[in-house]
């Protein structure tokens, strides 16, 4: 908490002299809020002093950071915004993987959070990285409809 309290002055004090921020500010200080209203505040806080669009390192940051509070749909609707603005450079690996960790998580009432068993929806599911697309498919390689959420990723149902 007290590096927390030191950070976000840190923060004002930067605002306050007209620093530009840029995405490795936002992802500096994505470690400290601990619900989703706190990593949205935080979030639109900066966005608007920011001197450049997010990098998909800072949008990795986000991500991660809602995934952490246990918020995957939160988490989910920063990749597609990270897709629309970075283009291929939001389809890496780095990228999928984040989110793949911020899927893995969530909460289960208030006495804390429960890791989801993601080798037994693996041994169901599979997931077929290509060169620029994204396609998600039965283990029999069969696939069906496609998630508005995600260009070219397809689940079945």
């Amino acid at each position: 908490l007290v590096e927390a309290r030191k950070a976000y002055k840190l923060l004002d004090i930067m605002l306050e002299i007209g620093v530009p921020l840029d995405g490795f500010s936002l992802s500096s200080l994505m470690s400290f809020p601990s619900t989703t209203e706190q990593i949205t505040a935080l979030w639109k806080r900066i966005e608007p002093e920011l001197n450049t669009d997010l990098n998909p390192a800072a949008y990795r940051s986000i991500i991660t950071a809602y995934g952490r509070v246990g918020d995957a749909s939160s988490a989910s609707v920063v990749f597609e915004e990270m897709v629309r603005v970075c283009g291929n450079r939001g389809r890496s690996i780095e990228c999928w993987n984040v989110l793949l960790g911020a899927l893995a998580y969530r909460r289960d009432g208030e006495d804390g959070s429960e890791v989801l068993d993601v080798e037994n929806a693996a041994a169901s599911q599979m997931v077929k990285l290509t060169t620029g697309d994204s396609t998600y498919v039965n283990s029999d390689g069969t696939s069906n409809h496609k998630i508005a959420a995600f260009d070219n990723f397809t689940t079945d149902n």
